[in-house]
């Protein structure tokens, strides 16, 4: 492997809580029901329009994106780095490796979980970086590029199906890591 791309959320940084926090916020400040752990976890990794349309239908996306960045901050200790896989990464560059990253969360949640992470990956890829989000390998091809690494020699570490399918579309190995949540896509 000349380089290894890790997803995010589940994997490098624990941000169920963080999630379940912000959005709450923003159900207060948009006047709608409080989201319980249980219809987080069934929506977990759907995109922003599809919260949106479940969570704050009276909001536009880009209202809910709005608040989520005005308001994130706010919230960053509840964002647990997953130490081990941390460790992995940070091993994989001091022995020259090279490391990227490809979310489907935005730029600014992602910086702000590498910030609490203390790690700097080569590369970033976020949704705000693509056309289309995983499972589409669109992502992954992208972060292959930046690497400078063809599709087959790097290595995308993830923990759901999601992560899986968008690997086996574009032609990386996949490790699946920790305890995936059911449809987890972030």
């Amino acid at each position: 492997m000349t380089a290894v791309i890790f997803d995010l959320d589940g994997v490098l940084v624990d941000s169920f809580a963080f999630w379940l926090v912000l959005m709450n916020d923003c159900a207060r400040a948009s006047g709608h029901r409080e989201i319980d752990a249980d219809a987080l976890a069934r929506s977990w990794g759907q995109s922003g329009r599809e919260d949106q349309a479940e969570f704050f239908p009276d909001w536009t996306v880009e209202q809910v994106t709005r608040h989520y960045d005005a308001r994130m901050t706010a919230y960053a200790g509840s964002l647990a780095p997953r130490t081990e896989t941390v460790d992995r990464a940070r091993s994989i560059q001091r022995q020259g490796g090279r490391i990227g990253v490809l979310t489907n969360s935005s730029r600014a949640f992602t910086d702000l979980a590498l910030l609490r992470c203390a790690l700097t990956p080569d590369v970033v890829v976020t949704v705000d970086d693509v056309q289309q989000p995983k499972p589409h390998p669109e992502g992954l091809l992208v972060a292959c590029r930046l690497l400078d690494t063809p599709a087959p020699a790097a290595l995308f570490v993830g923990d759901s199906a999601c992560d899986a399918e968008a690997a086996r579309a574009a032609g990386v190995p996949f490790q699946l890591v920790g305890s995936p949540l059911p449809g987890a896509c972030r």
